[in-house]
């Protein structure tokens, strides 16, 4: 990566902060952190329940390589790959929370395609009534093709409903509902709870 391609996406970067995309990790700690994943588990998990679904997930530990100093999060290296059985398309979560798939497979290390790459997009529902939206990703990503009668509200869990990963894996809560393009369909803003500049520790998690 060049210098100037560094200077472009930190360019990219600060202007999807001035367009909305919220990361609420105000000088996060893993504590806090920890009490954030949680509440949007509980949420996700007030919704899974209103139907009728629940799933026990394992994971495979694996640790983020260093991209210092350009810091790029629509992709990452981790310390996990073939010699542990990870296999490409698994899901990747970052303290509980859905942060992407793997994309490629090393011997001894993977590439994980985040949620922050605009190429990344995923089938999920918000909510207890289980509105069905596609996530898509990008330096801040959002949900499209929301049905306009959904009864969607702030605050709902958007959670994964897309077969080739386990269902229910939680990714962040609604801020707030757009009108979108034409009278079909809307979108809506999410909210991370955490900052991807803190990313540190993941889980690969069993297909």
């Amino acid at each position: 990566i060049t210098f100037a391609a560094g200077l472009l996406f930190l360019n990219l970067w600060s202007g999807a902060i001035s367009r909305g995309i919220i990361f609420r990790s105000e000088d996060v700690n893993n504590e806090t952190l920890d009490l954030k994943a949680e509440n949007v588990f509980l949420k996700t998990e007030l919704a899974k329940q209103a139907t009728l679904i629940s799933e026990d997930i394992l994971g495979e530990k694996a640790f983020v390589y260093s991209r210092y100093p350009f810091n790029l999060k629509h992709e990452l290296l981790v310390s996990a790959g073939k010699e542990r059985g990870v296999e490409v398309g698994q899901a990747v979560v970052f303290h509980g929370l859905l942060l992407g798939r793997v994309k490629e497979r090393y011997k001894s290390s993977s590439l994980v395609q985040t949620i922050f790459d605009n190429q990344f997009e995923l089938a999920v529902r918000i909510g207890a009534e289980g509105s069905d939206a596609l996530l898509k990703g990008g330096t801040a990503p959002y949900l499209d093709l929301i049905s306009k009668n959904a009864k969607v509200r702030p605050g709902d869990s958007v959670y994964s409903a897309a077969p080739e990963f386990p269902f229910g894996l939680p990714i962040g809560t609604i801020l707030e509902m757009d009108s979108g393009l034409g009278e079909t369909f809307g979108r809506a803003s999410i909210i991370l709870v955490y900052n991807p500049a803190d990313i540190r520790v993941v889980q690969i998690l069993g297909k």
